[in-house]
């Protein structure tokens, strides 16, 4: 049996999450980012009338997934073992700091740019 598609909302962000943390906001495109996403042009601006409104998508999508993390440890452990395992625990930022590809934090590249 097929996996359904993505709907084009979540295709259009899933690939900003990917191509502005790999590459940059300034230097990923509308063009690309449509592209990528498999959708047409006026898809893409009825999900983001602007390039501005899609970032913004992108850093709250990064921030509800920190949140989640940190949320779902902190009703887990302890104050203290929920602060090792969000630094030093499977998936925490010390996985993050030494994956291939990390790029720093996207928040602060965001701004940044």
């Amino acid at each position: 049996m097929s996996e359904k598609p993505l709907p084009a909302r979540e295709r259009i962000l899933g690939a900003a999450l990917r191509l502005f943390y790999e590459e940059g906001v300034r230097a990923v495109g509308v063009d690309r980012l449509i592209a990528e996403s498999g959708v047409t042009k006026a898809t893409f601006y009825r999900h983001f009338p602007s390039k501005e409104e899609l970032v913004v998508a992108y850093v709250q999508s990064i921030d509800r997934d920190i949140r989640g993390l940190v949320g779902s440890i902190r009703v887990q452990l302890s104050a203290h073992a929920a602060i090792e395992a969000f630094f030093s625990g499977p998936g925490g930022v010390g996985d993050q700091l030494c994956r291939p590809g990390f790029r720093g934090c996207p928040f602060l590249n965001a701004a940044a740019e």
